[in-house]
């Protein structure tokens, strides 16, 4: 069996590619793996596809990588960000 465990989150995103697609789950500040977010913005990968139902906020979670540039936006559902520092329905 595959040991899925790693000592820091650092370790865990070593081996993520640019140009990568992450699923991330969480919602708002429920669930939203915010350490691990940063961790992935640190570690430098960009062009990246993450498949997720929020955008975070302001510039926390997912809101941090749009921030950072790293991260193109596509905004698919029925409901639209209603956060001002969310990105525009595409």
């Amino acid at each position: 069996m595959i040991n899925k465990f790693f000592a820091t989150c650092e370790a865990a995103l070593a081996d993520v590619p640019d140009g990568a697609t992450v699923m991330i789950g969480g919602f708002g500040g429920a669930g939203m793996p915010t350490l691990l977010i940063d961790c992935l913005i640190a570690q430098g990968a960009t062009d990246l596809t993450v498949v997720n139902n929020n955008a975070g906020n302001a510039d926390t979670g997912l809101a941090a990588l749009i921030g950072a540039g790293w991260l193109f936006v596509k905004w698919y559902g029925k409901r639209k960000p209603v956060d001002p520092a969310a990105p525009s329905a595409g």
